[in-house]
Order: C-alpha cells, then sequence, then structure tokens
C-alpha cells in the first residue's frame, strides 16, 4: 500500500513535456545512427495504416526495400516504454496500461517527426486511420512541408488481425515484458472505418500514390487500378 501511494504522489507531479524533453535525445540519436538514412530534396512521407494486429511489417519491409533502408520509421508503440512511469502504469492498471501512456506516446511521434522533416530524411509514420483527422493532418504537414506522400495500408481478415493482437500480448507476457493489450472496440472501431477513411484521404488530392497489402502481397495499387475498386479490396479482405 506504501508503495502504491508512492507512485500516485509521483503522478501528481509528473511533467509530460519534462519527460518528453528528457527522452527525446535518446530516441533521435537511436535513428540517426541508421547508417542508410540522409537528407533527400524531394523527400517522401509514408503513412502506413491498418487495423491492430493486420501484419504491417511486411508492408514496411517492402519499403525499406524499396528506398533502400533510406527512411526513418515512426511507430509510436515503440515510445511507450521510455515513459518515466511505464512499470507503474502495469503495475497500477493491468491491462489498461496502455491509455496512460498515449499522450507521451503521441507527443513523441510529434517531435520525432517535426526533426525528421527538418533534416530533409524520409518519414514512415504508422498509424491505423481509425479517424480521418489524424492522417489528413499528416498528409497536409507533409505537403506544407515539400514532401511527396504516399499511403500503404495493411489489412487481412479482421478475427485474424484480433487473435495475433492477443497471440502478441501472451507471448510478450510470457518473455518477462509488459504486454501491450488492444480492446476489442479499438480494433474493430479500425475495421469498420478503414476503407471508408483510406478513401476519403485518397481523395483529398494530396496523396500522389496509394497501396494496399495482404500479409504477403499487394491487392491494389493506385497507379494500376481505379479507386473505384479500394473499398471492395479493403472489405473482402477484412471479411475473408
Amino acid at each position: 500500500m506504501a508503495n502504491l501511494d508512492k507512485i500516485l504522489k509521483q503522478l501528481d507531479s509528473y511533467d509530460l513535456q519534462q519527460d518528453i524533453n528528457k527522452k527525446f535525445p535518446k530516441i533521435w540519436t537511436r535513428f540517426a545512427n541508421n547508417p542508410f538514412l540522409s537528407p533527400q530534396n524531394n523527400p517522401i512521407g509514408v503513412l502506413l495504416g491498418g487495423q491492430p494486429g493486420a501484419g504491417k511489417a511486411f508492408a514496411t519491409m517492402e519499403i525499406k526495400k524499396r528506398l533502400n533502408n533510406n527512411i526513418l520509421v515512426i511507430n509510436g508503440d515503440e515510445f511507450r516504454s521510455y515513459h518515466r512511469h511505464y512499470e507503474d502504469f502495469y503495475t497500477l492498471y493491468g491491462k489498461d496500461a496502455s491509455k496512460y501512456t498515449a499522450a507521451f506516446a503521441g507527443t513523441m511521434v510529434g517531435k520525432i517527426r517535426d526533426e525528421a522533416i527538418k533534416q530533409g530524411f524520409n518519414i514512415l509514420i504508422e498509424g491505423t486511420f481509425r479517424t480521418l483527422e489524424t492522417p489528413l493532418k499528416e498528409i497536409n504537414n507533409f505537403v506544407k512541408n515539400g514532401y511527396r506522400t504516399e499511403i500503404v495500408i495493411c489489412t487481412c481478415p479482421k478475427e485474424l488481425s484480433w487473435e495475433s493482437t492477443l497471440q502478441r500480448a501472451i507471448e510478450l507476457e510470457t518473455a518477462g515484458l509488459q504486454p501491450r493489450y488492444v480492446p476489442r472496440e479499438t480494433h474493430d472501431l479500425v475495421v469498420a472505418k478503414l476503407a471508408e477513411n483510406v478513401e476519403k484521404v485518397f481523395q483529398s488530392k494530396l496523396v500522389s500514390h496509394l497501396e494496399v497489402y495482404s500479409r504477403d502481397k499487394k491487392l491494389f495499387d493506385s497507379d494500376i487500378e481505379p479507386i473505384d475498386r479500394l473499398i471492395p479490396y479493403i472489405n473482402q479482405e477484412l471479411d475473408r
């Protein structure tokens, strides 16, 4: 009880921006040490989306291969463990701990992105397309800073992706690491909105190229196929 009281007292005095500023140099150095990364005259900004558990690693690998690893990949989930109270949140909230590191992860994504833009690096930001606002904001920011913008979506049968989120959490817990449990409602909301939101962002005319991948192959390419096939392709894969 005394230990919990101590944690709660520390949380009361927690300063998010101070924590971000303290951890940023360490995280940025990790990115900057990529020997393949170099400033570009015509940089590319990629938004990677899809429901949790869809298997975004395959698409990320394809993009890195295409750009010879000359791209900075930003995944907010990787920043959660840098939160000053990362372990404390799991002690207090268990499976709901990820809710309490969301603000830190999101703020760090923005700070890393801004520095990468300043350096003129190719950038990939991983998200979900759960809402329209976030991808549209990121696309507009890329365009404003002279980036050519692309969207890459990863999807798979919805029950498979849901089972994958559970399996991933179990594997982390078994390895003695803090698992990240995705709420079912979050997963299902992305599934329900994914195709529609992707089409709307692409129709903004700010995106130069759109690709959709399953876990092992490309399903759609805007350079080859008409946009009216996009929603059916995504929904067919989700319902497969």
